[in-house]
């Protein structure tokens, strides 16, 4: 008996490890393939927001929509947000966005939109920046790499 208790009390770690890589394996797919709506954090309180439809809008707090539905591609460049928005594809947005680029300043709450090309690097230049970022679309790994 005391020996087989001393044999459990031997191999408990190795099912300690065990069992906790399960429960971290279960999470992880939990927080990647199970859940269809995510946030990811932008500078001020901007947030990217991935819906269940499958929209995409910038919302500034808990739920002030200031840039959507449609955020195809976006990249963070010092305090601002700025990115794409493609043509209004879910019919219940309260207003339908523009197609083109935009900017969105968090430090002073400015937000540029419905821009053409030519407009947006203008507007980059005016902020000082000489080359365009390269856009990113928006994805649960972002998602939860920005809340770390």
């Amino acid at each position: 008996m005391r020996k087989r208790a001393l044999a459990i009390l031997r191999a408990a770690p190795k099912y300690v490890l065990i069992v906790l890589a399960a429960l971290v394996a279960l999470y992880l797919g939990a927080v990647f393939f199970t859940s269809h709506d995510y946030g990811i954090r932008l500078p001020g309180e901007y947030e990217l927001v991935h819906f269940y439809s499958g929209g995409n809008a910038i919302v500034e707090g808990l739920s002030d929509i200031v840039v959507g539905m449609n955020v195809d591609r976006y990249d963070v460049v010092d305090y601002l947000v700025v990115g794409h928005v493609s043509a209004q594809t879910v019919s219940y947005a309260p207003e339908p966005e523009v197609p083109g680029y935009f900017i969105v300043d968090t430090k002073n709450g400015k937000i540029d939109k419905g821009m053409t090309r030519g407009e947006y690097t203008a507007a980059l230049r005016d902020h000082g920046i000489a080359n365009s970022p390269k856009l990113k679309r928006g994805n649960k790994i972002r998602a939860y790499l920005s809340r770390l």
